[in-house]
């Protein structure tokens, strides 16, 4: 069967709460990955440094609570037609700002999708 997409767990990204277990063990993953012609999706992105530690290192996609809680299918589709990665990037910065003092860096708008 044909694999097109390799999946890093969650204890690798948030084993120890907010932080990020081992970069290094992620790099080799999503080097991984991409060197087999996959795309490469990180589970667990929980925090801010998750989703940058995960922009930093080419990975094509995330999930977890940073973006959305678990839903209901009928609650994934209403959410999935009302998506917006503009309203998203902006509450992702100002969540940002509050915590950090600082502009949400490029790398994470381009990963959540964020054109303006």
């Amino acid at each position: 069967f044909p694999v097109d997409c390799l999946k890093v767990d969650k204890t690798f990204i948030s084993g120890n709460g907010k932080r990020v277990c081992n970069p290094d063990i992620i790099r080799t993953i999503v080097n991984l990955g991409h060197s087999m012609g996959m795309s490469v999706v990180a589970e667990g992105v929980e925090a801010l440094e998750h989703m940058q530690m995960m922009s930093d290192l080419s990975c094509d996609f995330v999930q977890g609570y940073l973006v959305a809680k678990p839903m209901s299918y009928l609650s994934a589709g209403r959410f999935l037609r009302s998506y917006d990665p503009q309203r998203l990037a902006r509450d992702l910065d100002r969540n940002h700002n509050e915590n950090e003092a600082s502009a949400m860096p490029a790398g994470l708008k381009e990963l959540v999708g964020f054109t303006g």
